[in-house]
């Protein structure tokens, strides 16, 4: 009886190790398969990534543009806008001399613009006599307004 259990134990031993073996050797495939599967998630997660930033960078660029072009339209109407008190005796495209007596204003450099125009605000300037007409035109706009209304008269060709 002692020999039957031995021989027992002895198969259960070989069985036991031949499933170890079988199950190591699972085991490792798994692994293996795990491995390739990981590295296959990074290759496809680094190509999602990439080509993310590339279109975030496309979008921000095209949101950069417009935001850009949108401003630039904003900016003309605000000079058109501040321009507009000057329509009646300028003209629309500034060639129109004021009541007949001052000089036309397009072709002006915007430098030239803003030297006369914060010359009649402060009533140093009087081209013509028109020095307190001129000087109750721009006596509420900021220099920054001074700035923008003779940017936008400069355009005029």
């Amino acid at each position: 009886m002692k020999t039957s259990i031995l021989i027992s134990l002895a198969v259960a031993a070989v069985v036991l190790a031949g499933c170890n073996e079988k199950t190591q050797e699972k085991a490792q495939e798994t692994q293996e398969v795990a491995v390739q599967t990981v590295e296959k998630a990074k290759e496809v997660i680094a190509n999602v990534a990439e080509k993310t930033k590339e279109q975030t960078q496309e979008v921000a660029q095209k949101v950069k543009e417009e935001a850009q072009e949108a401003a630039g339209t904003v900016a003309a109407k605000v000079d058109s806008a501040l321009y507009g008190k000057c329509v009646a005796c300028h003209g629309i495209d500034g060639k129109t001399k004021a009541l007949g007596k001052s000089a036309v204003l397009a072709g002006q450099t915007q430098e030239e613009l803003v030297t006369k125009l914060k010359g009649y605000k402060a009533g140093t300037i009087n081209v013509a006599g028109m020095g307190m007409l001129m000087q109750g035109q721009v006596k509420d706009m900021s220099d920054v307004e001074l700035e923008a209304v003779a940017a936008y008269i400069a355009t005029f060709k």
